[in-house]
């Protein structure tokens, strides 16, 4: 596959987003198996994408991620982004028991997140990756508010600063 196939391959796929975000990440392991040039970033400037080359990494990761599953899980796409992030730091088991928890007690990605993060942060230990997500979202906040050139250059190098920090840390 060539950089160019990859991209008409990406931009051709339809659907709903949650099934958008399936195709997309498993179009992009296999551009990553296959060893595509630059296939993050060729997936990530497609006009229908519009990701950073991060974001498409991750998609990756979280298709690999669910071809290790013992079974289709139903659950929305984000909660394999979350589950494939923590599947270095939990036994294969209670990442299953976890996915097939959230399946059959519909719960939301946001209980699914504080339960992961209870069970690998105990309560009262320092978390970066938690400082980090809230610093971000506070300058992201006040990016929205900003009305001076200045102002919002200084906020966009900061947010840019943080989020390259966060890419470094493994966020649950």
């Amino acid at each position: 596959m060539t950089p160019l196939q990859l991209a008409k391959a990406a931009e051709s796929i339809g659907g709903d987003i949650d099934q958008r975000r399936f195709a997309l990440a498993d179009l992009a392991l296999e551009a990553r198996r296959q060893k595509v040039e630059n296939w993050a970033e060729v997936i990530a400037q497609c006009p229908s994408v519009r990701r950073k080359k991060r974001t498409v990494e991750e998609w990756a990761q979280a298709a690999e991620f669910r071809a290790r599953l013992s079974k289709d899980y139903r659950l929305p796409f984000s909660f394999f982004v979350l589950m494939s992030r923590a599947y270095d730091l939990l036994p294969h088991e209670v990442i299953e028991d976890m996915m097939t928890e959230a399946e059959s007690d519909n719960a939301t990605l946001e209980q699914t997140r504080a339960l992961l993060h209870d069970i690998i942060r105990p309560p009262g230990v320092f978390s970066l990756a938690d400082f980090l997500h809230v610093e971000y979202e506070r300058v992201s906040k006040a990016l929205t508010k900003a009305d001076n050139g200045d102002d919002i250059d200084a906020l966009r190098a900061l947010a840019e600063a943080i989020d390259a920090q966060r890419a470094r840390l493994i966020p649950v």
